[in-house]
């Protein structure tokens, strides 16, 4: 009996004793751990997105601002799973195969985890009844971004979009489901634009439900961007988009030829940015898909034949060389011109002209001469004088380089082409635009662009302001108010033309307006300065140039007008620029 009684003491002494130990590990040697554990149960991570810096046009419009929308965030390590592959997918019209990838791949990410933007009203009441009771699930309010102008203009300012993987491996600032710039404005400038997320910390129960902020950790409060100031006028544009609205294809350019401020950027198709905050990711498949290519940028990335537009700078390079002078004649336009055994067409019969004249009635008879009279060489040496493969350095992205051919020899008809516009030699509008300023600036080529200014700038945009100013891009000043801010520096390479010569060209381009090819954009008590062109199209009609400009005391603007596959740049593009002109000199214009 004693025997069965130590045996059982003895037990009972171990089981206290392995107690005793398991006690000592959890609390002594594990202790901090658990007590971590404890605390992470009843803590929660919260980021606190930031609001993106707004944008504004040169009269101080909102074209980008910041709105409060509700998102649906998960936080993977809590949520219920089953709720969220049965019911969300009901609730929300989620794609359930993309929510179990999203899920997955996030699966020990220490924040809530974006699911969906911007839920409308009908959304945030059917989760809030579904929600109660479901642990890791919150519905947050975020900074969403909202463009008022929508469509205007948009493929200038950009668009959003969620940062990508590889991204946010590159660049720790960001965290996973921030948005950042995808095009335009936005893009460019995201480094300034972008603001600081907050972090706070959140006191939920024992199922998950938040309580209250955490008492014992200060919350960090996000930080705004930096505001951007840009040259568009956007009455402007929002006018040029209702001369576009006939049109499937199309865009018109607006520049100040001195300082390279861009006033009007509106190119067609084109998109409005507002819908990406509720695009699932089929509908942005079809969107990118679409064939009229919304997102295409025409102005700085679309190549084209310039057409005529490029005979004021063939005939510009032949009167710097002495090789013919205002009154040289050629043999008559009679509509048609023998070269080799093939036949070169003009588009009428202008008879015998002198330079002036065949600028004005774009007689392709004279300048199928000249290009010969020239020679290809010359040619080629003029476009690189122009600088024609070189971007024009807007700032944008998406900005493409122009295109000029690459041999050094070719038959007299293909020299014969290229001098009227045609053949191996494309560009942007936006550099056709830049090399007009150049007609008009004393043969000074500026840089366009679109940022006149910067403002509440943080400390965080350093680096990416030190890299601008050290490129001379910007230079800080302190306005009437006191403030701090960063201007654009404006920059121009001259052109190696006489003075006197690119007054020959500028009397050929007033002729175009007042008599000839152009006259469909005069305009009276406006003195406008104009060339039409019509760019052959091997896939429909041909594309519609008109390039013209005119001033006033106060301003003065250089138009690139391109309507695609419509016909000729005199009987569709000039008409519009007549609108245009009339609009934005009004206070000097007293008809139409």
């Amino acid at each position: 009996m004693k025997r069965k009684f130590k045996n059982i003491t003895f037990f009972i002494a171990a089981l206290f004793f392995v107690i005793f130990v398991r006690v000592f590990y959890l609390q002594i040697v594990k202790g901090e751990r658990y007590e971590r554990l404890a605390y992470n149960q009843r803590i929660r991570k919260v980021i606190l997105r930031a609001p993106r810096g707004k944008i504004y046009d040169e009269e101080g419009r909102i074209i980008a601002d910041t709105k409060t929308a509700y998102n649906l965030a998960v936080l993977t390590q809590e949520a219920d799973t089953t709720f969220l592959f049965q019911y969300l997918p009901k609730i929300l019209k989620i794609d359930i195969n993309n929510l179990r990838e999203k899920i997955r791949e996030e699966k020990n990410y220490p924040y809530p985890i974006l699911i969906k933007r911007n839920l409308s009203k009908e959304e945030v009441i059917k989760l809030e009844e579904n929600l109660i009771f479901k642990q890791g699930i919150r519905i947050e309010l975020d900074p969403k971004r909202y463009y008022p102008f929508k469509n205007v203009a948009s493929q200038a300012i950009g668009y959003l979009n969620e940062i990508s993987k590889q991204e946010l491996k590159n660049d720790t600032f960001y965290n996973l489901g921030d948005l950042i710039g995808r095009q335009g404005i936005e893009s460019y400038y995201e480094k300034l634009l972008r603001g600081k997320a907050g972090r706070a910390l959140i006191e939920v129960d024992a199922r998950g439900r938040e309580i209250q902020p955490f008492s014992e950790a200060k919350e960090i409060p996000p930080i705004a961007g930096a505001d951007i100031y840009l040259s568009l006028n956007m009455e402007m544009n929002i006018f040029c988009e209702s001369l576009l609205k006939n049109y499937s294809s199309g865009l018109v350019l607006g520049i100040e030829p001195k300082t390279g401020r861009v006033i009007i950027f509106h190119g067609k198709p084109n998109f409005d940015p507002n819908i990406f905050f509720s695009l699932d990711y089929n509908e942005w498949q079809k969107l990118i898909k679409d064939k009229k290519k919304p997102f295409f940028p025409r102005i700085v990335s679309g190549l084209y034949p310039p057409g005529s537009t490029f005979k004021p700078f063939v005939a510009l390079w032949a009167l710097n060389k002495g090789i013919i002078n205002k009154n040289s004649y050629f043999f008559p336009c009679y509509g048609r011109y023998p070269i080799g055994n093939r036949i070169f067409k003009c588009w009428s019969i202008h008879g015998r002209l002198n330079l002036i004249d065949a600028l004005a009635y774009s007689c392709n008879i004279y300048f199928y001469q000249l290009g010969i009279k020239i020679g290809l060489k010359e040619i080629l040496k003029l476009m690189k004088d122009l600088d024609w493969e070189k971007k024009t350095e807007i700032d944008l992205l998406e900005e493409t380089n122009s295109k000029m051919p690459r041999y050094q020899t070719a038959p007299l008809g293909r020299v014969a082409n290229l001098a009227i516009g045609q053949g191996e030699l494309l560009l942007t509008p936006i550099k056709l635009g830049q090399l007009y300023c150049a007609l008009f600036n004393e043969g000074f080529l500026p840089r366009p662009h679109l940022l006149d200014s910067i403002k509440n700038v943080k400390s965080f945009h350093k680096d990416f302001i030190d890299s601008l100013i050290n490129k001379n891009i910007l230079q800080m000043v302190i306005n009437s108010k006191g403030e701090t801010v960063y201007q654009y520096l404006p920059k121009a390479v001259k052109l190696p033309f006489s003075k006197e010569t690119l007054e020959i060209i500028k009397e050929g381009l007033f002729f175009v307006v007042e008599k000839g090819t152009g006259i469909s954009a005069r305009l009276p008590n406006l003195k406008i300065y104009g060339k039409t062109g019509t760019a052959q199209n091997p896939f429909g009609l041909d594309h519609a140039w008109f390039c013209g400009y005119a001033e006033d005391p106060d301003k003065s603007l250089l138009l690139v007008i391109l309507l695609e596959n419509v016909g000729s740049g005199g009987a569709y593009a000039a008409p519009l620029a007549k609108e245009i002109f009339a609009r934005y000199f009004s206070k000097n214009v007293a008809e139409r």
